[in-house]
């Protein structure tokens, strides 16, 4: 009986979740970037904007969550290449270093974290960073797979 109310409430939950999708759909796209940053200056100017604009925080929230949500791989990939190209991803990594800047306190990073353990079941904040840093780490590679590097 438990399990049946727990799964209730879990219908309940997602029903209310696909209506607020449903209505900010279109309202997003004036706040969301409609293709990735293909500038870090940009990029990085988009994150800070995040700080204090709550609209802005629950648009991105949103468009994160209609991602596919099974695997938190794909999940933060998929997320993190509607935000920036390879060729900005390639100026950042989980902790800085000498040439890289640190996304690991980025605004919309704390945001892809929160969306992905509120909506992937098995998700968890180590595994979650695991793939954000596997996503930085190896944008040169991709890059160099695809013959595209342009210097900003």
């Amino acid at each position: 009986m438990k399990q049946l109310n727990d799964l209730k409430q879990s219908l309940n939950i997602l029903e209310t979740q696909v209506l607020e999708l449903k209505t900010v759909r279109f309202e997003d796209s004036k706040i969301i970037p409609e293709k990735p940053f293909e500038n870090k200056e940009e990029f990085i100017k988009f994150d800070k904007s995040l700080t204090d604009d709550i609209e802005k925080i629950k648009a991105l929230k949103q468009n994160f969550a209609r991602c596919d949500r099974e695997d938190v791989r794909n999940f933060v990939k998929r997320n993190l290449r509607k935000l920036m190209i390879d060729n900005v991803v390639r100026y950042f990594s989980w902790s800085g270093t000498e040439d890289k800047i640190s996304v690991k306190n980025f605004n919309c990073i704390s945001i892809l974290k929160d969306v992905c353990l509120s909506t992937i079941q098995h998700a968890t904040e180590a595994n979650i960073d695991y793939h954000i840093k596997r996503f930085f780490q190896y944008a040169k590679q991709r890059i160099q797979l695809s013959g595209k590097i342009n210097h900003l």
